[in-house]
């Protein structure tokens, strides 16, 4: 895991804002339709049952991709909303870096499968589930849009590296610090 200084950080909370997205929560469409595309847990996208090489194809379908209150998952656009087919999350963290100073941890940055940064902040914390019939937490970065990206094995790893432990409730849970707020990443005590 790379450390940056908080100059760096500025620059890539720069980046990131000045990142422009297609309004689509302003976007009604009242034609709804099917289509035969899907999201695999990878992060790899398919239509009609075949991989969607280019990369810039796959960056345009994930900007205008929406997760409605309902869980179903959306490629929306003015004239209409199409549903696809998402088997666990539609994208995967791949990268994380720490951005510190002298006083600790300033932020922590995750980079996508499709090469977005997100700032882990109270906008964009985290929720770990845990699976009962394999026993494993699985952790998620929430995005914008009621989207989220699945945390890569070895990313987490380096997160429990990062984490401080601390007391809650009676349990010892590992905890993430970032943009001065505290995200829990999981209890080590059972």
């Amino acid at each position: 895991m790379q450390k940056r200084t908080p100059e760096e950080l500025a620059q890539v909370l720069e980046q990131i804002q000045s990142a422009s997205k297609p309004p689509v929560e302003k976007w009604n469409p009242e034609v709804e339709v099917d289509i035969n595309m899907s999201i695999n847990r990878d992060g790899e996208w398919f239509y009609e049952g075949r991989p969607i090489a280019r990369e810039a194809m796959v960056k345009l379908f994930a900007s205008i991709l929406v997760r409605e209150n309902n869980g179903e998952y959306y490629l929306k656009t003015p004239v209409e909303k199409a549903r696809i087919q998402v088997e666990d999350s539609p994208f995967v963290v791949t990268g994380v870096e720490e951005f510190r100073d002298q006083e600790g941890v300033d932020a922590i940055v995750f980079t996508t499968n499709i090469g977005e940064q997100i700032v882990l902040s109270n906008q964009h914390g985290l929720r770990v589930q845990y699976v009962e019939k394999s026993g494993e937490s699985i952790p998620y970065l929430q995005l914008d849009r009621g989207l989220e990206a699945r945390i890569a094995r070895s990313v987490f790893y380096e997160l429990v590296a990062l984490a401080r432990q601390e007391e809650v409730e009676g349990r010892v849970v590992l905890v993430l610090d970032s943009q001065g707020e505290s995200f829990e990443l999981g209890s080590i005590d059972g």
